[in-house]
């Protein structure tokens, strides 16, 4: 089943995050602020994973070809950087962030899919 996520919809991840800074240890809460200030900044068709019609595929670590999807479209999103830097410093346990897809059985330092460039 496909979700599509409207630019005012986020996954719910996203919306918990939006309304207030997760207690992070500082270096994941100054990544946090630099990633929500780009999102706020970002038109939303800039950023895939919030308008892709695919919301799930960013959250998810057992669907590879929903986490092939989402790994393809990060390539060209200007938060790239940022959106990984907030992944590493919050340790964020599966998904896909900043280009890099991550399960529960991989460690932040091994990815187990990379977007171009990323």
């Amino acid at each position: 089943m496909s979700l599509h996520v409207e630019s005012t919809q986020w996954p719910a991840m996203f919306k918990r995050q939006q309304r207030a800074v997760p207690k992070f240890p500082a270096p994941a809460r100054s990544a946090w602020e630099r990633l929500r200030a780009g999102l706020a900044a970002a038109p939303s068709w800039a950023v895939p994973c919030r308008d892709d019609g695919h919301g799930d595929d960013w959250l998810t670590d057992h669907d590879p070809a929903a986490i092939a999807r989402a790994v393809e479209a990060c390539g060209a999103c200007p938060l790239l950087a940022a959106c990984r830097d907030f992944a590493e410093a919050s340790r964020a346990p599966a998904g896909v962030w900043g280009g890099h897809a991550y399960t529960s059985a991989t460690t932040r330092d091994q990815p187990t899919a990379t977007a171009a460039g990323a």
